[in-house]
């Protein structure tokens, strides 16, 4: 029984660890972009998701990740993220430089390797994922049952800290290699298996 209980306790100090660091990487990027005092909340809420972004490209490996020297980020429909996304592009996720853009239509998601759906195209949402469905494309959004529906990552809130959860069912048909390390982090969603949150 001690023994378990030492196991319990060592694993709960490598989660916090592990999301101490994860924390420590989106803390740094706030940091080196101040917000304007002027800034409103919500605008601190894109800085951050930007930042864990900008994170999750650091612990996914693509399939395609020895083929182009780039990593695309994409934000599909209007939202502050866009130009949040903007301060990291340049920067390397595992020797590969990230540049973003803006998707006007879904002919132009199919380059992308991360996929922001705002709120703006909520109506689209099904749409865009039966499009990319088994496409080396991470989606990302923060629209309520995002996950459940077949997106990979959703963000959402907890108390007052943003959160994630990854649905691994659709990761792994989307051919992505997620780090343990940060599937230790997440709430992990399982379609396939009808085991939502």
């Amino acid at each position: 029984m001690i023994c378990n209980a030492l196991r319990c306790r060592a694993y709960r100090y490598r989660q916090h660890a592990l999301f101490q660091g994860l924390l420590l990487g989106v803390l740094l990027y706030v940091a080196g972009s101040p917000v304007p005092v002027h800034a409103v909340e919500g605008a601190l809420e894109y800085r951050i998701k930007a930042a864990f972004i900008y994170n999750f490209t650091q612990f996914i490996v693509w399939p395609d990740e020895n083929k182009t020297s780039t990593l695309e980020l994409c934000v599909y429909g209007e939202s502050p993220l866009g130009e949040e996304l903007k301060g990291i592009a340049g920067k390397k996720a595992r020797g590969r430089q990230l540049t973003t853009r803006l998707v006007e239509g879904l002919s132009d998601i199919q380059t992308c390797n991360v996929l922001y759906i705002s709120a703006s195209r909520q109506q689209h949402v099904d749409t865009v994922l039966a499009q990319v469905a088994e496409q080396p494309i991470l989606t990302v959004s923060d629209l309520g049952g995002f996950a459940d529906s077949g997106g990979i990552i959703q963000f959402y809130e907890e108390g007052s800290r943003v959160r994630f959860a990854i649905n691994m069912d659709v990761a792994d048909r989307a051919g992505l290699d997620i780090s343990s390390k940060l599937l230790q982090l997440a709430k992990i969603i399982r379609s396939d298996n009808g085991n939502g949150w």
